[in-house]
């Protein structure tokens, strides 16, 4: 990569950082969250509205993310979480026993972090980081979890080249992009906003999911795509999930009656074929 190119990604990395500041992930789309920044009340809430959006993740009893992670199996293992937001998943598998070290690229994250880690006396190493140059040594981890992040940088595959470094031989990572081929993609983006709506017009197909998708760069993928950035992994397995709310385009107070009177198999299989989330789990 030459100089200029160098230039310009290290100015979008500190856009990326900038946004994200601005705007943590605490799942307040309406910015209706009124509990005081830092307390329990502010923790449980954020983890209230991530679990209740999540419940096609939840494994038997309702356990968060349950279908993706198998926390017993974790215990006593150390994981490494690439993007910790407010430490929600971080939280989850320090409790289930993991010895868990979150990394996140702000400031911001990484003190909500650490106050809830100390608030609810968990045990979990917390720093700020880069996931292009993550500040560990080759095979550190047996696990490396990244919800919803690497889409976020700049250059995703050198993020998921350092997931690959620091992850010991056997080691796994689990990664959440988004699904380019999804109902929300090609139909809530490309053809509402992009082609009904002129939006098209003014900018190229990946500005305009940028603009209506969250941070300061929002990439798509399609299976193949992912496959390919994890060719040096063993082996990769990949699945499509989504929210049911994602994955009929109607607008916002439509969705509760769609999803009440569309039987549930049908909305899954959608969910299962065109959904928002692209997952993949891929053994070093």
């Amino acid at each position: 990569m030459g100089a200029s190119q160098e230039k310009d990604v290290s100015w979008l990395k500190r856009e990326v950082v900038r946004w994200w500041q601005e705007n943590p992930m605490l799942y307040d789309w309406q910015r209706t969250l009124r509990a005081p920044v830092g307390t329990r009340e502010f923790y449980e809430e954020v983890d209230a509205r991530l679990w209740a959006g999540a419940r096609f993740m939840h494994g038997p009893g309702g356990t968060p993310f349950g279908a993706l992670i198998d926390y017993e199996r974790w215990r006593g293992k150390r994981v490494l979480e690439v993007g910790c937001g407010s430490g929600a998943h971080a939280a989850q598998l320090a409790r289930a026993g993991a010895a868990v070290t979150a990394m996140d690229i702000t400031g911001r994250a990484t003190w909500l972090t650490k106050q809830r880690s100390e608030l609810f006396d968990l045990r979990v190493e917390v720093l700020q980081g880069d996931a292009e140059r993550l500040p560990f040594t080759d095979r550190s981890f047996d696990l490396v979890w990244s919800w919803g992040v690497i889409h976020h940088t700049p250059r995703t595959d050198r993020a998921i080249q350092e997931m690959h470094r620091v992850l010991r031989p056997g080691g796994e990572a689990c990664v959440m992009v988004y699904h380019r081929s999804s109902v929300a993609y090609w139909i809530s983006i490309m053809l509402v906003r992009g082609v009904m709506l002129g939006g098209l017009l003014h900018g190229s197909p990946s500005e305009l999911a940028n603009h209506y998708s969250d941070g300061r760069i929002a990439r798509f993928f399609v299976r193949q795509e992912l496959v390919d950035l994890m060719k040096d992994f063993s082996a990769v397995k990949t699945r499509i999930l989504s929210q049911p709310t994602d994955v009929y385009p109607v607008p916002h107070r439509l969705k509760p009656f769609v999803i009440h009177h569309v039987p549930e198999r049908f909305t899954a299989f959608l969910a299962r074929r065109w959904g928002v989330f692209l997952y993949a789990h891929a053994v070093k």
